[in-house]
């Protein structure tokens, strides 16, 4: 009788499981047949999803918000093929973004998306569109035939060290291909099965251009060539420092067009977008008569100083050791490109203190020696302090933040600091009494209206929201660079995945304890 009882109960408990499973959502899935891929979205309910597919763009709808103009759009891939299509102008807007990259095909979201069905619906239609967020998709979607997204080595050498570097000489296509397919780690990119190009032989240059030209990088002209002696403008290099970040050009904001801002720039030149982008973003500067010359070559000292602005390496200013071997035969220190040329070659050294091999604190963050004896270090939320070359160390202050990413001090009493805080906001911290006051520059009013690029935003505020992290580099012992990473103002699509833009600023003793001085006024 008691084992009929158990039987019984586990039948009934088996039972009471198996029914919600069964009568649980299908996940939403979606074939995308000839198109070349599949997506499957777990957690996703598949009846609240509605899918439409013409020609090469799926559109995905929220079917209980499928009323009003908008009707309850989510999400809308489009398929380009081949996808040395990706920047022939049609695609190449900040209203799309890549999700997976095919041998043969690219998958780009588009940055379109509405619902005005009212409340009723909001919060499910909320969250089938965190569903399917740019994240999701390029975790989810599965190519048929699947490649690599090329993404930018910041920290690669690109410019050969070792004889001439000839600064000054105009910088030829295939010179340009080679650094930019070196900085998109090229050995790991999928060159095409049949050569694009007639003209390119044996090498770097012909694997560089060939495989840039498959993932639309870089075009070739109609006879077949790709002719890489031939001098690039810097309009034409404009547009490849976007391209080879799978970037679209920042957006402006207000009526300061790129024609306006140089006597030289006729209405309506075909790169006046890319470079108000490559200028507005630091990249690209204008001459001291007030010209941009877009027409004009660009040299190879200009393009590597720029590639370095992109990166966030920018070393003008930065203090070259004097003992450093020079690796070109036709420049030398006096040379204002000097220092960022070095950089370009992985052979630069900043003159700056001994950091390493110092005794540091149990649970050190970060940590700054000023010279031989003194240094700090950011242990958790405290910041300590040793006179003795780290034998000793002592506690200096409490930390205004937990979470510190890099620690820079001038000297024994001024010093900066940059992390977040508690709410993951970016800080820039400076301190003139050896860490025992802090003062946020980034809040402080002087530093962002001084160093920010307010002028591309509506107001400060919106600047400063667009800051996404602070980073410190020593450019010597008495100078730091401080990079802003931001996000552009963007005045027709916010996108999800549009152009980061590095923003370098060298700042001294001098700077800092000014920026702290104007902090501290009523």
């Amino acid at each position: 009788m008691k084992r009929r009882i158990v039987a019984l109960l586990l039948v009934l408990l088996v039972g009471s499981w198996a029914i919600p499973r069964a009568q649980a959502a299908e996940d939403f899935t979606l074939d995308g047949g000839e198109l070349g891929f599949s997506l499957t979205v777990p957690g996703l309910p598949a009846e609240e999803i509605a899918v439409e597919i013409q020609g090469h763009t799926v559109t995905q709808r929220h079917r209980p918000s499928q009323t009003g103009s908008w009707g309850g759009l989510l999400c809308v891939l489009e398929v380009v093929e081949p996808r040395s299509r990706l920047f022939s102008g049609e695609y190449d807007s900040g209203a799309y973004a890549v999700v997976a990259m095919g041998r043969d095909r690219v998958i780009l979201r588009r940055a379109l998306t509405g619902v005005d069905s009212g409340e009723e619906t909001m919060a499910d239609y909320l969250a089938a569109a965190d569903a399917l967020d740019l994240a999701v998709l390029r975790q989810q979607v599965k190519m048929d035939a699947p490649d690599v997204l090329p993404a930018v080595n910041a920290g690669r050498a690109y410019l050969t060290a070792g004889g001439a570097v000839r600064p000054g000489e105009m910088l030829t296509r295939g010179e340009l291909a080679v650094m930019l397919w070196t900085l998109l780690d090229g050995e790991k990119l999928s060159p095409p099965e049949t050569a694009a190009f007639t003209d390119t032989a044996e090498g770097d240059c012909a694997q560089a251009a060939e495989t840039l030209a498959s993932y639309g990088v870089v075009t070739g002209y109609g006879d077949g060539t790709f002719r890489p002696d031939r001098g690039v403008t810097r309009g034409e290099f404009a547009v490849l420092l976007h391209r080879f970040q799978f970037a679209a050009p920042m957006g402006q904001y207000g009526d300061r067009a790129v024609e306006d801002r140089f006597s030289d720039m006729a209405a309506g030149h075909w790169a006046s977008a890319h470079l108000c982008s490559a200028v507005s973003a630091g990249w690209l500067r204008g001459y001291g008569d007030g010209t941009l010359r877009p027409d004009q070559g660009v040299t190879r000292a200009e393009a590597v100083t720029a590639l370095n602005r992109v990166l966030g390496r920018s070393c003008q200013g930065a203090a070259v050791a004097p003992e450093l071997e020079n690796p070109f035969a036709d420049v030398d220190g006096a040379f204002w490109g000097y220092a960022d040329l070095l950089e370009a070659a992985g052979r630069l050294t900043v003159d700056i203190p001994r950091q390493g091999d110092r005794p540091l604190p149990e649970g050190t963050a970060v940590s700054w020696f000023v010279d031989e004896a003194c240094g700090f270090a950011a242990a958790g939320k405290q910041l300590l302090r040793t006179t003795d070359g780290g034998v000793t160390w002592t506690p200096a202050a409490e930390l205004p933040t937990g979470q510190v990413g890099e620690l820079f001090f001038f000297d024994g009493e001024t010093g900066l600091l940059c992390g977040a805080d508690d709410q993951g906001r970016p800080v820039l911290l400076a301190t003139a009494d050896g860490g025992v006051t802090w003062e946020d520059l980034l809040t402080a009013g002087a530093f962002a209206a001084a160093e920010l690029p307010v002028e591309q935003f509506p107001d400060q505020n919106s600047a400063l929201t667009a800051v996404q992290a602070v980073h410190l580099r020593p450019a010597g012992g008495k100078q730091v660079y401080v990079d802003l990473l931001y996000r552009p103002y963007e005045s027709i699509y916010p996108t999800e995945d549009g152009l980061r833009v590095h923003w370098q600023r060298l700042v001294s003793r001098e700077i800092a304890a000014g920026y702290l001085s104007a902090a501290e006024k009523p």
